[in-house]
């Protein structure tokens, strides 16, 4: 098989894999852990919600206390990290895209993200 008919094939795949869960409702995990302990980490279980577009995940600590919130978020975000202080409170906030996604302590990225880094070094050795 030639290198360019290799592109070809490879290139459509990547793109479908990126793109395929980006339009469809995903499932989130729901709960803050002032009214439900299983909410903080290490996590245990929380009620889910349908028709998400993204999660969400947000941890700091208060008077000593750890706590904890899980979203479902209504707007297309990318997946994203960052951590800010808020009202003298250390926070650490996670958007991701998967099914149930925050859960993870930190949100794991989505699989596009972890297979660019292959897709680009196959294509270059390709080219």
């Amino acid at each position: 098989m030639a290198k360019s008919q290799l592109v070809l094939c490879i290139l459509p795949l990547f793109l479908l894999v990126t793109f395929a869960g980006m339009s469809s409702a995903i499932r989130c995990y729901v709960c803050d852990s002032i009214t439900n302990t299983d909410c903080k980490d290490p996590f245990i279980s929380a009620p889910t919600q349908d028709s998400c577009v993204a999660c969400g995940k947000a941890k700091g600590e208060v008077s000593g206390a750890q706590r904890v919130a899980r979203t479902c978020e209504s707007n297309s975000l990318p997946d994203i990290c960052e951590s800010d202080t808020q009202f003298g409170v250390d926070v650490d906030a996670c958007i991701c895209n998967g099914d149930l996604c925050n859960a993870a302590t930190p949100v794991s990225m989505s699989t596009s993200v972890l297979l660019l880094p292959l897709v680009i070094v196959l294509l270059e050795k390709l080219i």
